[in-house]
């Protein structure tokens, strides 16, 4: 587990507010002032946002501040965060989470496998998988100009938001050190996956059940600076004929690329979509949304694809430099859907 932090700086009267704490001047893990402390709050030098009186509160406070915090080179806008309203946000990010369910998905799935202790295992446990993220740049037809507009309909529903990093699957003791906030979602999402898993195995006339199923897990999407979250699950399978405790080296080549291409995929505003399961080869179809201009509506488009000759407009100039362990991308993806 990752337990570095970032370093703390100087609170400034003109940083922007974070949206739990420095409205009210409080160190984000103990609760002081500054009054009571006689001393100024620092700020995370990662974010701008949280507060801490001390480097040992904000080391504390890693194990759920690493999930928000950002580093300084990721461009973000607290202006427009500030006027994105959070009802907008939210019915916004449902519609992202929906319009990227398969790339979503899938970097869950490598999320959890890529963890080395196999799926029952990691699945017996309160964790979830958290996806930080920030509100995007483009795809907005709003003339404020600030990339993203509370109008229904104005946003393009695959660039609305961007994910700052891979996602994690976050510790155990993410339940035992938050119980108030972010652990209390894991919580109380991973009871009711638990009992989602529970109906699904139950044996029922003519119910058709799938042997490699494990069950869901709680996926929390977090929305850097606002706060606003999105408690959602998706289903995980034992892979078929291999070992997932621990994974082997192949599989775990295959979970690292998919997690890479779908995280490019995303921020990129392409929408994946399940291949047919007769297509060959067997990778995922790839599309854009477009606005109709007579319908004023966003409709999902393909676009003309050759995954190995076109795999360049998704990936990012620093990952080709690392390029995909599986080659070409064709084989990674037809090895990696023979999993399941």
């Amino acid at each position: 587990m990752d337990t570095s932090s970032t370093p703390l700086e100087p609170s400034s009267s003109t940083a922007p507010p974070d949206s739990r704490s420095t409205l009210v001047g409080r160190c984000d893990r103990c609760g002081k002032t500054a009054a009571e402390l006689n001393e100024p709050l620092k700020r995370c030098a990662g974010c701008s946002l949280s507060t801490y009186c001390s480097k040992e509160c904000q080391r504390a406070s890693w194990v759920l501040h690493k999930f928000g915090c950002r580093s300084k080179n990721v461009k973000f806008d607290h202006e427009r965060t500030a006027r994105a309203t959070l009802p907008g946000q939210g019915n916004a990010l449902w519609d992202w989470v929906q319009a990227h369910k398969y790339a979503l998905e899938h970097m869950a799935r490598a999320a959890l496998f890529l963890t080395g202790s196999g799926a029952t295992a990691a699945m017996a446990a309160d964790r979830a998988v958290i996806f930080p993220i920030a509100l995007g740049t483009s795809g907005s037809s709003s003339s404020s100009g600030s990339g993203f507009s509370s109008r229904p309909g104005d946003n393009d529903p695959a660039t609305t938001f961007r994910i700052l990093s891979k996602p994690e699957f976050s510790p155990e003791s993410l339940v035992r050190t938050d119980p108030r906030h972010l652990g209390k979602l894991v919580k109380e999402q991973k009871a009711q996956c638990r009992e989602r898993s529970e109906a699904e195995c139950t044996p029922a006339p003519g119910k058709m059940f799938c042997p490699t199923f494990v069950g869901y897990v709680p996926v929390i999407f977090l929305v850097a600076a606002s706060g606003v979250t999105l408690a959602h699950c998706y289903n995980i399978y034992h892979m078929l004929g291999e070992c997932d405790n621990p994974l082997a080296p192949r599989a775990r080549a295959l979970h690292e690329d998919v997690m890479d291409v779908c995280f490019e995929a995303v921020n990129s505003g392409y929408v994946l979509k399940s291949p047919d399961r007769w297509a060959r080869p067997q990778a995922p179809l790839v599309c854009r949304f477009k606005k109709s201009q007579k319908e004023k509506i966003w409709k999902l488009r393909p676009v003309q694809w050759d995954w190995d000759r076109d795999v360049s407009e998704v990936i990012s100039a620093d990952a080709t430099a690392r390029r995909l362990k599986v080659q070409p991308p064709t084989t990674m993806w037809g090895e990696y859907n023979e999993l399941w």
